[in-house]
């Protein structure tokens, strides 16, 4: 939600990507179940002249049956896999295999093996309907790197090579912008005294000291935290009703609340200060729906079991009262 970086967004570590993207290493296993060879493979594979074109359609074959993708690769830099295949496939011989195949020799080869699998590369013109898809993931999936594990699985489903990790930066940034956008849309439409209201709860120092003890869970069943329990019930109780009503506007999803709220949780005042305010009202929005809901469970929780601790009478037809007047979404 913050204003567009220079830099790329991060949705991968440095580990995932070299994961993600390195020629994968195989074992003896792996180079028996991935490099066999079938009738048709074989029938493919005479349509090569020289070993070199024939040992290098085989590698591209293994991996791609193995990651559903493409690598750029020397011989050299897969020295065990080529002595495999030689030693299973072809006669050794004395010729060293330094250069890989032409550039449009390795092309034509993947076009084969797409085809062959049902695939399609990546290309520009899938944008669109990528970007489509992203657009309602992060509604579900606000959080970068969880958007990405279920666009890989849509890329799976849809049987699509996946982009470079830059393609996939780009095309989330322009997401994310996208979604700022109609997030802002939306929040604009708040009345001014409710956005006057969420001010106060970013802006003042008495009101954001109130948040902090908002943010804090119930401590015990003794009548003082009990009290405090109900105190903040009522201070967020006009707030909460708004909340309710209008979260359902923004098209997100519970996990998107819960993760805007968190954002409040673990912010510091400092910091919620600083944002813009349409990003402060999103947030504090979520963050009260959400904290409002979690406080009336703790009260419910000690309605069901304060009866086992002093000072039932004092407290209990409070309780009782915000548990039957409360209905949740």
């Amino acid at each position: 939600m913050n204003k567009k970086q220079k830099t790329r967004i991060n949705l991968l570590s440095t580990t995932e990507i070299d994961e993600l993207y390195s020629i994968p290493i195989f074992n003896k296993k792996d180079r028996e179940l991935f490099f066999a060879l079938s009738n048709s493979d074989y029938k493919l594979l005479d349509e090569y002249r020289t070993q070199k074109l024939k040992i290098y359609f085989i590698l591209q074959l293994g991996y791609f049956r193995a990651t559903q993708q493409f690598y750029n690769f020397k011989f050299d830099d897969v020295l065990e896999d080529v002595s495999y295949l030689i030693n299973k496939y072809f006669i050794p011989s004395q010729n060293t295999l330094n250069d890989k195949p032409h550039r449009k020799s390795i092309k034509d080869q993947q076009t084969i093996i797409l085809k062959l699998y049902d695939y399609i590369d990546w290309s520009t013109t899938l944008v669109p309907q990528v970007m489509e898809h992203l657009l309602e993931l992060i509604r579900y999936y606000p959080k970068g790197s969880n958007a990405l594990r279920e666009l890989f699985k849509y890329f799976q489903n849809k049987a699509i090579v996946i982009p470079k990790y830059r393609t996939l930066q780009d095309i989330f940034s322009k997401a994310f912008s996208a979604e700022e956008v109609r997030l802002n849309n939306i929040i604009s439409l708040i009345p001014e005294n409710i956005k006057q209201h969420l001010q106060e709860v970013a802006n003042n120092s008495e009101t954001i000291k109130q948040l902090s003890i908002i943010r804090c869970d119930q401590k015990d069943f003794q009548y003082t935290a009990v009290m405090l329990e109900i105190k903040k019930a009522q201070e967020l109780a006009e707030l909460y009703q708004f909340c309710k009503s209008f979260i359902p506007q923004l098209g997100i999803s519970k996990n998107s609340i819960r993760y805007y709220a968190e954002l409040v949780e673990n912010y510091y005042a400092s910091r919620l200060r600083k944002m813009n305010e349409l990003q402060q009202q999103l947030y504090l929005i979520c963050f009260i729906y959400n904290r409002y809901q979690q406080i009336m469970d703790n009260l419910i929780a000690t309605f069901q079991y304060g009866p086992r601790v002093g000072n039932v009478r004092k407290w209990q037809s409070d309780v009782f009262f915000y548990v039957r007047s409360e209905h949740f979404l």
